[in-house]
C-alpha cells in the first residue's frame, strides 16, 4: 500500500491498495502523523513497509505486493532498510 500526491491534482491524494486505487482530498503530513504504519520514501510519497515484497536499492526502486513500482531517492535508503528489517521481526 501507498499512499502519494496526484499528478493531476496536488490538492489530492492516491492510496493505492493491492486491489484498486483511491483519490481523496487530503495532505501527505496530517496521513503520516495519523498513521503511524506509513514511512516516508520521498516528498510525495508514503509507503506501508509490510507491502514491501522486493527492494532494488541500486535501481532506487520497491517492488509492492500488488504489481506496483515506487522509486525511492538514495537518501533514504539506509532508513528504509532499518525500517523494512525492523518490520519483517
Amino acid at each position: 500500500m501507498s499512499l502519494q500526491t496526484s499528478v493531476f491534482d496536488l490538492h489530492k491524494l492516491v492510496l493505492t491498495t493491492t486491489t484498486t486505487k483511491y483519490e481523496f482530498l487530503g495532505k501527505l503530513a496530517e496521513c503520516e502523523a495519523n498513521y503511524s504504519q506509513f514511512f516516508r520514501v520521498s516528498k510525495s510519497t508514503l509507503i506501508n513497509p509490510e507491502n514491501v515484497m522486493l527492494t532494488d536499492y541500486k535501481r532506487a526502486i520497491l517492488l509492492y505486493q500488488a504489481p506496483t513500482l515506487s522509486n525511492t531517492p538514495s537518501a533514504k535508503e539506509k532508513l528504509l532498510k532499518h525500517v523494512l528489517r525492523n518490520n519483517n521481526k
